[in-house]
Parts: C-alpha cells; structure tokens; sequence
C-alpha cells in the first residue's frame, strides 16, 4: 500500500512513517502543500497505470497553504487530467 503524508510537523509525520513503514507500507512524506499537491498528482498517475491507490494523510494547518486547498486544488487537477470527477461519483 502507498501512503502520502502531507504534514509539517515533523514529529508527528516522522512517527507515521516509521509505524506505516514498519507495518510494510511505502510512505512519502512532505511538509508543504504545493509539493503534496504535485505528489498526490503523481499517485494519481501511478494508480491509473499501476492501478495501486495511495492514502492520503493530509494536514488541514499548513504553512504555505491550507490541507483543504490541496485537497481542492490536487482533485481539480486530477479532474482535468483524467476528464472525469476524481470520486467517480459521476460515474455511477
């Protein structure tokens, strides 16, 4: 399973990885919302091509912007990007 962890405190994203690592997890971990944006963007990508999801851990309280920007803002793109709503909601 491939998790994302968009957090800032180091603490706190530093104890995820290392108890989602140990239960065998991939885990990659940034402290900013740009770059979660354009991570979560990646996992996007790779679960269209490799069909593995990724979990997402998102911070609401960031320093440059807030978690539900990024949330909004990385499922915009993912929507324009695969030309359909990123839940599949539509879908059904």
């Amino acid at each position: 399973m491939n998790i994302l962890i968009i957090e800032d405190d180091r603490r706190i994203s530093d104890f995820l990885q290392r108890g989602l690592r140990a239960e065998g997890m991939q885990v990659r971990v940034t402290q900013e919302g740009h770059e979660g944006i354009i991570f979560a963007q990646e996992a996007w990508q790779n679960f269209r091509n490799s069909g593995l999801p990724t979990i997402i851990i998102l911070d609401l309280m960031l320093p440059d912007i807030s978690g539900l920007e990024v949330c909004q803002n990385a499922s915009s793109r993912v929507d324009s990007a695969s030309g359909s709503h990123a839940d599949g909601l539509n879908n059904r």
